[in-house]
């Protein structure tokens, strides 16, 4: 009867130890990647962000910022209006998915365009760092000027097995 009840208090602790291991992973894999960022190790970097896929969604993001802008249905575009978009969105969006941007925004800091010209959508100063869930296997870190600012950045992870990765970044409120 006493070993009984050892077996389940033991087995009781292991799941809480398990799903508190599930429920922090991507906290511990933000800190990991902003320690890579901070160190200039952009290999490491490399594990914790799918370069290509943020890039994907930057270049759409401000397609689409762009065609609402103009009042322009997307379905409506010559292949040369495309074209010219994305002579635009291209090297913007090639920045924000580089390793030094990407490390600039988990720090909290907007990143260096140098000869690209910035956006207007970028936080200037130190931001505002929140992190929270969006579903079991995504999670949010977004900067912002302030609290409950209605424009934000937000670097979206996806849970990859055991551990999270960058997949996108998103603009909220733009």
């Amino acid at each position: 009867m006493h070993r009984q009840k050892t077996i389940i208090s033991i087995a009781c602790l292991l799941i809480l130890v398990a799903a508190a291991a599930f429920l922090v992973s991507p906290y511990i894999v933000i800190r990991k990647a902003r320690q890579a960022a901070e160190n200039g190790d952009t290999e490491a970097l490399a594990h914790y962000v799918d370069y290509s896929a943020v890039q994907t969604s930057v270049e759409k993001a401000l397609v689409s910022m762009a065609l609402q802008e103009m009042g322009i249905a997307e379905h409506t575009l010559s292949e040369l209006d495309t074209a010219v978009l994305g002579l635009y969105v291209y090297p913007v969006a090639q920045q924000m998915a580089s390793p030094s941007a990407v490390a600039a925004m988990l720090s909290g800091r907007a990143p260096d365009f140098g000869a690209v010209p910035e956006p207007d959508v970028l936080i200037k100063d130190k931001a505002l760092i929140t992190m929270r869930y969006q579903g079991l296997n995504r999670f949010a870190v977004i900067l912002s000027d302030y609290e409950n600012a209605p424009q934000s950045i937000a670097m979206i992870f996806r849970r990859k097995g055991l551990s999270w990765q960058m997949k996108a970044i998103v603009f909220q409120g733009i």
